[in-house]
């Protein structure tokens, strides 16, 4: 349903959503112990001849390579988004509790002074920040330098082409020249191992402020079912002493 909901937002009319659901499928890759979907989901795009015979199967793990390299960068996009989302509503605890009475406004005051602190000690928006700038740039570099840069050049090894043979070869070339501009060849490796500790640090940094944002979700919740609690007595008392002095006017009549 996810894949389809994104079909139908990149197609622009129903034939070609038609044509995108039939060609594109989604492939699970082996799983090992602790993988989660990021790590297992993959797209293939099924091609049919004549374009079977420039677009070749090699030349499809190579794109492969290059989706999953960029489904690993919405990944880690992903998790601080979600993180940042949270953090957020917590800090606005205190805020957002302007309509409560004057004695639970105090104490949210007070609790998201604790929340804030907490978010504080881990450093949580100065690294946020960072991790975010890494993540933007690197999408702008592969979308912009690498991806549309690329495509260009082979639009106009396309237009110069006079046989297929030629095709093939821009083709070819295209290929590989997003994988040397994304750092994805060979040549590249340590420099795609370093990349990859990059990422592992970033989500295993968003699963601890994950464990933090939950603690501190907890302690929200409890302070607003203690204050609920409370209030519900103090109403319950104030109108059984209406209910009481209204009974006394009665028997004094």
């Amino acid at each position: 349903a996810i894949v389809e909901t994104a079909l139908r937002a990149s197609s622009g009319q129903a034939a070609e959503e038609a044509e995108l659901r039939d060609r594109v499928h989604v492939s699970a890759m082996e799983a090992t112990s602790g993988d989660d979907l990021f790590s297992v989901f993959s797209l293939e795009y099924k091609v049919d001849p004549p374009i079977s015979s420039v677009i070749t199967d090699k030349a499809m793990r190579k794109y492969k390579r290059v989706f999953n390299f960029l489904w690993g960068i919405k990944r880690v996009e992903q998790a601080l988004n979600s993180v940042w989302s949270r953090a957020s509503a917590l800090a606005q605890v205190g805020t957002n509790a302007v309509l409560v009475r004057d004695a639970d406004r105090a104490t949210y005051k007070q609790l998201q002074g604790f929340v804030l602190h907490a978010l504080a000690k881990g450093l949580f928006a100065s690294m946020n920040q960072q991790m975010q700038h890494l993540v933007t740039n690197l999408q702008y570099y592969i979308m912009f330098e690498v991806l549309e840069h690329s495509w260009v050049g082979f639009r106009e090894s396309m237009d110069s082409a006079e046989d297929l043979d030629q095709l093939i070869a821009a083709h070819n070339v295209y290929v590989e020249r997003i994988l040397e501009r994304a750092m994805l060849t060979e040549a590249y490796e340590p420099a795609r191992r370093q990349m990859d500790r990059v990422f592992k640090s970033v989500l295993d940094y968003c699963d601890v402020q994950i464990q933090v944002c939950t603690l501190l979700e907890r302690q929200v919740a409890r302070v607003r079912n203690q204050n609920r609690d409370r209030s519900r007595r103090d109403e319950e008392r104030r109108w059984g002493v209406d209910s009481g002095g209204s009974a006394d006017e009665e028997e004094e009549d």
